[in-house]
This record gives structure tokens, sequence and C-alpha cells, in this order.
């Protein structure tokens, strides 16, 4: 039975569900170690190929393909024009470029126009690893947005009640002034309703914020039954203070048993003092991100690139986004067992010292100090940052005073 839900998708059921692979190449012959690499890998699948432009449309709509494994390009075709078709029809079909060693900057462009992942055809012993995570993060992506189109569906059926779910509630009439006042006005504003019922709305007002209010009021007057966008403004408490508050208003004007607009408001003043204080931290951190002569990386644990501040940017001579497409994997060599023991290490510590050895865009290589760490973000996420210092002048310097004690070693051996 051939494994099939929509195109680009798969559970996460074992290798014995075919998957469906359609190949964009020009010769049979080339695909004969990607097939036996992965038949070796356990892979149970299906498979097609494909060489121009008609027969690649054709087989998106009859083949249905859960994965597409692409040369960089055909006689006739490409894999840029193959991305550009999937866009197009809105399909979310991994594409994994399986082709000859590419100069960085192609392979960049192909990433970034869509392209999951790049495996070189003389080392196809990473492509199922490179299958899998596409199918997965694929997979992830689709129920992300099924959750999304569910959670925005139960937000419009609800969002009435939240918008209401606040600390005070004032009835206004055309003019501002209140008409009804809830009890909890004299906690959140210090009026009692009596003396609320006394004032003006355009009297509590913030003058710099009044401008602001009076055009929310006329847009409310002109959209009876509609809640309005929650607004923020300053208010004055009946202590004299300024004090936050968050609201929205609604024109229920036309309804007799309410005969006014609705205003829903309570007070952010901890809201507003967080604020202060997240950018006031957001702009120290920035401060050592932007400044920083070391290269700071802000990373996933899987490898991917998320931030890359302007020292790291010099250090490997590409762009932030060009560091972002290209990922870990685009700037460590991999060289032995360092990096799967400086990953292990961080894993179970938390933190990470070392030395690794690095590649910027022009292909040279060079020592890099790193020290990586990680942690978790405001929703709970794992994150990791790294920092690198090119240490290739250092290493440098200390072979050459190793060589130098060497010599003056064999000297003095020579005089005795």
């Amino acid at each position: 039975m051939t494994y099939h839900l929509e195109p680009g998708t798969r559970t996460s059921e074992t290798m014995q569900n075919p998957i469906k692979i359609l190949y964009l190449y020009e010769e049979e012959c080339d695909l004969l170690a990607i097939n036996e690499t992965l038949q070796k890998a356990g892979f149970s699948f299906e498979k097609k190929m494909v060489n121009s432009k008609e027969k690649f449309e054709k087989s998106l709509g009859e083949f249905l393909p859960d994965i597409i494994l692409s040369e960089e390009t055909t006689s006739s075709f490409s894999s840029l024009d193959a991305l550009q078709i999937l866009k197009t029809k809105g399909l979310k079909i991994p594409l994994i470029l399986v082709s000859g060693q590419l100069p960085i900057e192609q392979i960049i462009e192909i990433i970034k126009a869509g392209a999951s992942d790049y495996v070189r055809k003389d080392h196809p012993e990473r492509l199922p690893v490179a299958i899998d995570s596409a199918l997965e993060k694929n997979q992830l992506d689709r129920e992300r947005q099924e959750y999304i189109d569910k959670l925005e569906s139960v937000e419009s059926r609800y969002r009435a009640l939240i918008e209401h779910a606040v600390d005070a509630v004032v009835i206004l009439n055309k003019e501002g002034k209140p008409t009804y006042a809830s009890p909890s006005i004299e906690r959140v504003l210090g009026y009692t309703e009596a003396e609320t019922l006394e004032l003006s709305l355009y009297e509590v007002v913030h003058p710099d914020e009044l401008p602001a209010i009076k055009l929310r009021m006329a847009e409310c007057l002109e959209k009876p039954g509609i809640s309005l966008p929650v607004i923020q403004c300053r208010c004055k408490h009946k202590n004299g203070k300024w004090v936050w508050y968050e609201g929205t208003v609604t024109n229920m004007l036309h309804d007799p048993a309410i005969n006014g607009i609705v205003d829903n408001f309570h007070d952010i003043s901890d809201k507003k003092s967080a604020e202060l204080d997240l950018r006031e931290s957001e702009e120290k951190y920035r401060s050592v991100f932007e400044t920083s002569l070391d290269a700071i990386l802000l990373t996933v644990t899987d490898g991917r690139i998320l931030a890359a501040n302007p020292a790291a940017c010099q250090m490997f001579q590409m762009t932030e986004e060009e560091i972002c497409s290209v990922g870990r994997d685009g700037l460590v060599v991999k060289r032995g067992p360092e990096l799967e023991s400086i990953l292990a290490e961080r894993k179970k510590n938390g933190k990470i010292t070392g030395q690794l050895t690095f590649r910027r865009k022009n292909g040279s290589l060079f020592q890099g100090e790193i020290s990586s760490a990680i942690f978790s973000n405001s929703n709970g996420i794992n994150r990791t940052s790294m920092v690198i210092r090119d240490i290739s002048e250092r290493v440098k310097t200390e072979r050459e005073l190793k060589v130098s004690e060497e010599n003056y070693r064999f000297l003095v051996t020579i005089q005795y």
C-alpha cells in the first residue's frame, strides 16, 4: 500500500510506509548511488525521474511526490525553475539539491529560493538524514499551520468575550460623558461611580494622547456594533498621577438596552514598566552584540543560525542573511571528532569552550576559539549562543615559537 496524505506531507511512522521521490535529473545513471544509499538506509520508496518542465509539472499532479531530489540543472530545466513552480502552485513539497560541488554563492541562492538542503552527489551518505529532516520539518510546519488556523477560528468566536473581560466598564454618550460606571472603577481609576459620572473622557486623558483618543471616538461613532482595536493611553488617576491604561470601545448607541459607547479598560502600568525594562535590556544586549570585536551567533541546537553580528559578517566575509542560510554546516570544517565532541559536551553541561576550524566565504580556513552555551528564550525554547574569536595569528605565533624552541634545543645538543 502506497503512503500518501497530501503533497509534501508525511507522518512519523516507520520507513515501512513508502515515500514518493521525484527525481529531477538528466540521466538515470546519476541515480544509482542515490538509490543504493537510500536502500541501505532502510528507506521504502517509489521513484520517478523527470528532466523537463512539462514532465515535472505533470508529475506534481499525477505522481504526487512527498519529496523532490534535484541536480542543479538539466539540459532545459533547473532546480531554481522547479522551486519557482512549487511556489507558484503553493505546494509545500521539500526539495533537496543533490548535485556536484557548487560555489557557495550558488548554494546560497538555491537555499534562499526555498530548497530544504544541499547534499553533495559524491557524498550521498548524508542524504537519508537530510530527507528525514526535510519531511519532519514539512510535517511540523503543516501541523503548526493547522494549529494556527484552529486558533484563529477559536479566537474569532471568543474575541468579543476576551476583549470585554477587563477590570472596568464605562458607558459614554456621544460627547464622551459617562452615563454608567462599573463598581470596579474606583479600584482602577480611583474615582467612585458617582464621581466618574461627573467627569468627561477628554478631561482625564493625557494631552499627548488626546488627539488619538478623539480620532478613535470618531471612528467608533462611524462603526456601530464593532469593537475597535485595543488602544493605550495615559489617564489621570484620582491621586493626580498619570497612569497607563489599555482598553477598547464599542459603539452600542443603536442598542436601546445600552444606548452608549462601551469603554472597557484596565491598568497596564506594570506591563509598561516591564516593557521599558525589556527595552533597556534589549538595547544593552544589542549594544554588546553590535559592537563586539568577536563574532557572535544566535543559533539553534540543530545547527540553524538565527542571527549574526557585524563582527561575524566580517570574519566570515558574508552578510547576516548568508550566514543564516548556510547554517553551522556551512561555516564549520568537519575534520575529525572535534565538532561532535564539542556538541556532546555542550548538550551534557549546557556550555562549552574549545577550538574549531572554520571556512570563510572565499574558501579560506582559519582556527577559531569558541565559547557556546544553551539557554531558554522567553517562550521556553532552547537556543544557543556562540562567540567565535579568530586565533589564526596566535596559533601561527605559537607554532613558530615551538619551532624556534626545538631549533634551540637542537643547537644546544650539538654544542655539548
